[in-house]
């Protein structure tokens, strides 16, 4: 697992884009998004 994380205060939702599959994101604390990918 690779675990992205990103700091975006104000979008309604984030993804990662890997190979072409779009990976969304879960909105954590503080504005930060993450998400654990298989890569």
């Amino acid at each position: 697992m690779t675990d992205f994380a990103v700091w975006a205060p104000l979008p309604q939702r984030v993804g990662v884009v890997i190979d072409g599959t779009r990976h969304p994101m879960t909105r954590d604390t503080g504005g930060w998004w993450r998400a654990a990918i298989s890569c």
